[in-house]
């Protein structure tokens, strides 16, 4: 039978569909499980989620809101795309080795009781939200999502978590096994898929099963429309009601296909696509809805022509051909067809009867073929071999010989030290170089040239260092010399690692310090007032600790005056000797060299002791005829600091009344002369030149003799 069909024509009506469906969860139990079909499985470093979700409430947290989420929560692998927290989105994945999550949670605030379409994608390098078809936010990542292959692809519900459930309306959940571009997320977000033949999408649940609010007992399933058929399973829906049910979705837009087409038949027949037998010529009409779920009008005329027949019967000896061309080589009966002169087939009926016993040997070999009839062929052609049948036909056997070739290859095996060669019959080095035989696809030898080269690798470092050094490896090395380290390379073999070290070692030293009264630390800079042995660090020339020893010692002269009525002592009893006039700017007394100084007239006296180096000068002393009178001597008179670079504070036990103040260089010249009124305390703050000053200060029946020490450094 002849059939000819010709489509002329399809029209794609796009429209909006008010009558979908969505699945209204109720924020407690319900869920769908869609199982662990391996197409659900997506992840690695490329895949997409998109739903549309209208909320009711939003949970405390924005884990809580499960959309939709494939996680295995042993070991944090898997996806997850959720919302709560007041309205915000969070998108993420994990590398299923117990690391941590890279999660995205948008700062956009979405509102309860209104429709948003939510996308989710990952590239290897970032994951990104979008919201109608707008991208929100997105982070870096660097991870493969995984490990998550047995855990159910869930929608609505966590299966492992209560509480983190979804509350409100779920409509056309796609998941996509590469990532969206923004434009297609944007073009696609507002329609139906009617043509399923979409490339990439692994799941996709329109959830438009079931009547809006109705009763909707026993519609527990919602199909997966990827062509893959993982189907969800609805768990705890009331499946009747406003809540916990099939519910109105949200309006997409729909393709409508309308075809248009025409065929030819030379006989009555039954249309499957119209649902009818067709008889007659005429127009037919199908108007259904696809399993899809979208609209498609099917328009065909179809025209019934007659077909003709005939019969031929024949006894042939060898073979016979048929109207067609076509060759007969056996007994049988055997139909032929023709298009006759109304373009229908002629169908001939052929009775053919064949009395010899020709045969023929389709055969490929590898290296050369030996014949049932003892003959070896070792080239590819087509042979015959006549024998005479016992009806005197003749028997022709026909040979179709394909002498398969062998092949030739070369192959270089990397390894460490050995490796097997391609047959698996004996163990190589580096430098090898072998011919190896296989099996190729063909069935016959493969010969391979095999060489082997080292991965193993080399390398020289040179360093010095204090103490000790840590090689590659992690040894520790506290001598100089060249050493051997082993580490493993990027090929996984040894990294030989010759090692050229230098070990430097620590240096101390020591000296002596000597000071008066005190010494500041040439290492530290430290100020020291008394005698002992002090310790520094330092780096030296190599980088190394440098151990300091300084053995200070600190000088003190005693400067301490024995009185009587005509005389004075200093008590030192080392050093030199030089007695003073205190009121004559500390002029030298002519000849007073010794301890003891005996006066023959009244002033004010002290001595200058010099000791190991040290020198300091004594308090001063007024001596009258009846000896010494201490109602002002120096040590009543406080200055603060003394020494000092020349801004210090003068003080005495008792308050200072009106009277001068003046200042004696060591050449007993006044440098400077003020007025004292009644005060605790008076402040000098002027320039000083470096070295000694006598004070003399007099507060109304009193008088006061200092020593100020002026020191800049």
């Amino acid at each position: 039978m002849r059939s000819l069909s010709f489509v002329l024509s399809f029209f794609l009506i796009t429209f909006f569909c008010d009558a979908q469906n969505g699945l209204h969860f109720d924020g407690t139990d319900d869920g769908v499980n869609c199982g662990v079909a391996p197409a659900l499985n997506v992840g690695g470093t490329a895949f997409s989620i998109e739903s549309w979700i209208y909320a009711d409430s939003w949970k405390t947290n924005a884990y809580q809101g499960t959309i939709v989420l494939k996680e295995n929560n042993s070991n944090n692998g898997g996806f997850m795309f959720r919302a709560g927290d007041g309205g915000k989105v969070n998108f993420g994945i994990g590398a299923g080795v117990n690391g941590a999550w890279t999660e995205l949670t948008t700062s956009a605030i979405l509102n309860t009781g209104t429709w948003y379409h939510l996308a989710g994608t990952y590239d290897g390098s970032y994951l990104r939200i979008y919201i109608d078809g707008v991208i929100e936010d997105s982070v870096s990542s660097s991870i493969s999502s995984s490990g998550a292959a047995s855990t159910s692809f869930t929608i609505g519900y966590h299966p492992a978590y209560t509480g983190r459930n979804w509350s409100g309306i779920i409509d056309e959940v796609r998941i996509w096994d590469t990532t969206l571009s923004s434009s297609q997320i944007a073009n696609n977000r507002n329609s139906e898929f009617c043509d399923l033949n979409v490339s990439h999408l692994a799941g996709y649940y329109k959830l438009d099963e079931g009547i809006a609010q109705g009763n909707n007992t026993g519609v527990t399933v919602t199909n997966d429309y990827s062509g893959n058929s993982n189907n969800g399973t609805l768990n705890n829906f009331a499946l009747s009601g406003s809540n916990s049910n099939w519910d109105n979705g949200v309006a997409l837009i729909q393709d409508t296909v309308e075809t248009l087409d025409s065929s030819t038949h030379c006989a009555a027949y039954y249309d499957s696509q119209l649902g009818m037998m067709i008889t007659t010529t005429g127009s037919f009409f199908k108007h259904y809805i696809s399993y899809t779920g979208c609209d498609s009008l099917h328009k065909r005329y179809i025209e019934i022509l007659s077909n003709s027949r005939d019969t031929i019967i024949e006894s042939v000896c060898d073979s016979f051909i048929s109207p067609t061309g076509k060759v007969i080589r056996s007994t049988g009966i055997y139909y032929d067809f023709l298009p006759n002169a109304i373009g229908c087939d002629s169908i001939i009926l052929m009775d053919i009867t064949v009395v010899n016993d020709s045969s023929f040997i389709d055969t490929a070999t590898c290296d050369s073929y030996v014949s049932n009839w003892g003959l070896t062929y070792s080239q590819s052609g087509t042979y015959f071999k006549s024998f005479t049948s016992s009806l005197g036909c003749d028997s022709i056997v026909q040979l179709n010989l394909d002498i398969l070739p062998e092949s030739y290859s070369s192959l270089n095996l990397l390894t460490c030290d050995s490796v097997q060669n391609v047959s698996m019959t004996k163990w190589l080095k580096p430098g090898d170089n072998i011919f190896d035989t296989i099996s190729n696809v063909a069935g016959c030898d493969s010969i391979i040239t095999v060489g082997v080269t080292s991965s193993a690798s080399t390398s020289v470092i040179t360093a010095a260092e204090c103490l000790s050094f840590v090689s590659p490896s992690g040894k520790e090395i506290t001598s100089s010399g060249t050493f051997l380290d082993t580490v493993v390379n990027y090929a996984l073999c040894d990294s030989i690692i010759t090692i050229h070290l230098t070990i430097h070692n620590p240096s101390s030293s020591s000296f002596d310090l000597v000071g008066c009264d005190s010494i500041i630390l040439p290492t530290s800079g430290n100020l020291v007032k008394s005698s002992g042995t002090y310790y520094d660090t330092l780096v030296n020339s190599q980088s190394c600790d440098s151990f300091i020893t300084m053995n200070v010692t600190i000088n003190v002269v005693n400067s301490t005056v024995e009185v009587a009525d005509y005389w004075l002592k200093a008590e030192s009893p080392t050093g030199t000797y030089q007695w003073l006039y205190c009121d004559k700017a500390f002029r030298p007394v002519q000849g007073e060299t010794s301890a003891k100084f005996d006066y023959d007239s009244s002033g004010s006296y002290s001595v200058e002791v010099s000791d190991n180096g040290c020198v300091d000068t004594s308090n001063c002393y007024n001596l009258t005829g009846l000896g010494v009178n201490n109602a002002f001597f120096s040590r009543q008179l406080i200055l603060m600091p003394n020494p000092s670079k020349g801004h210090l504070t003068i003080k005495t036990e008792s308050q200072l009344m009106n009277g001068p103040i003046t200042i004696y260089d060591a050449k007993g010249q006044k440098v400077f002369e003020d007025m004292i009124q009644n005060r605790a305390s008076y402040t000098l703050k002027e320039n000083w030149n470096p070295g000694i000053y006598l004070i003399d200060l007099r507060s109304d029946d009193n008088r006061y003799i200092g020593r100020m020490i002026i020191n800049k450094n």
